[in-house]
């Protein structure tokens, strides 16, 4: 079984010894009490209710001694209890993030959008970012035995101001956060900060409305302020993805993965995420040279868990 489990979706499949994936399913976490609660769940709903014998999660929050604690989600899973559940022999736990990156090398470039210029440089260090209910970052380096993926934890690394703009946003944020990170920015819940920020700035009463209907108006100019946090999200993400790229000398590339920005569409402002992402002053040409692309596969997690478990050619059916 592979798990590929977020702070809103929990997504399962099937994988077969010869690499077949099938009977993929998304799970809304909110239904459950527990990971495992809802691994067994899934397991029931395909008929596989006596379990599996091997199995691999992968899960948005940190790693340590085989049990992980979700950031965004009251959610704990340590690896002896789950394997008793679900009657695994064995089960791999990685974070999320560290599981895409270990998909990036198998991903074909057909799976993948440009955006921006720059051209990749062989056996050099790629880094994967991605907004979702928080933000995930990890990245691969090579090595004799193949690329091998670093789990982060970039997410929390503060925000970092480029304009009076920019720093008057943050600092209202500041007054309902002690701490204002690149997740609290750049996310979905940020896109709505971002927003909230904005009419507290311009003295309007923000409406309680969902990123995807921030994103919706700010797109068809029905509200400014609207169109103004689409503008500041591309730009803040600029920064934050530039700032990754210079501290990992990632000259492999940069790949924005996760479903939030493909959900956006059109009104992910992806030329204003680019020319922030090169903005860097004596370092512009440094970032002008860095790929960055859109991960299109729809399930790279899954892509790199069954790697992780050692299924050489995993299909999609």
């Amino acid at each position: 079984m592979l798990a590929d489990i977020g702070g809103t979706n929990a997504r399962f499949a099937l994988c077969e010894e010869d690499g077949t994936i099938r009977d993929a399913k998304a799970l809304r976490c909110a239904a459950y009490n527990c990971p495992t609660d809802a691994a067994l769940d899934y397991l029931w709903q395909v008929g596989a209710a006596d379990g599996t014998s091997r199995a691999a999660f992968c899960l948005a929050g940190p790693v340590e001694e085989q049990v992980l604690k979700m950031t965004n989600l009251d959610w704990k899973i340590s690896v002896d209890e789950a394997k008793g559940r679900i009657n695994a022999d064995e089960l791999l736990l990685l974070n999320d993030f560290t599981a895409i990156a270990l998909g990036l090398p198998h991903i074909e470039e057909s799976q993948l959008r440009p955006i921006g210029g720059g051209r990749e440089a062989a056996n050099r260090t790629k880094a994967v970012v991605g907004p979702g209910t928080g933000l995930g970052v990890a990245y691969l380096t090579p090595s004799d035995s193949g690329w091998q993926a670093h789990a982060a934890e970039g997410g929390h690394v503060t925000m970092a101001p480029r304009t009076d703009r920019e720093d008057a946003v943050l600092a209202d944020m500041r007054k309902h956060a002690d701490h204002v990170s690149i997740e609290r920015v750049v996310s979905g819940a940020g896109l709505f900060n971002i927003y909230h920020a904005l009419c507290s700035l311009e003295g309007a009463t923000p409406e309680q409305i969902p990123p995807a209907e921030i994103a919706k108006r700010g797109v068809s100019s029905d509200c400014v302020l609207c169109s103004e946090a689409l503008d500041l999200f591309a730009d803040f993400f600029g920064t934050a993805v530039s700032d990754l790229a210079l501290t990992l000398g990632a000259k492999g590339g940069v790949y924005v993965a996760g479903g939030m920005l493909k959900a956006m569409g059109k009104s992910f402002r992806a030329e204003r995420f680019r020319a922030r992402f090169e903005d860097k002053g004596r370092f512009s040409e440094y970032l002008k040279e860095i790929p960055t692309s859109m991960v299109l596969h729809p399930e790279p997690a899954f892509l790199g868990l069954a790697h992780a478990m050692g299924i050489k050619k995993p299909r999609f059916i």
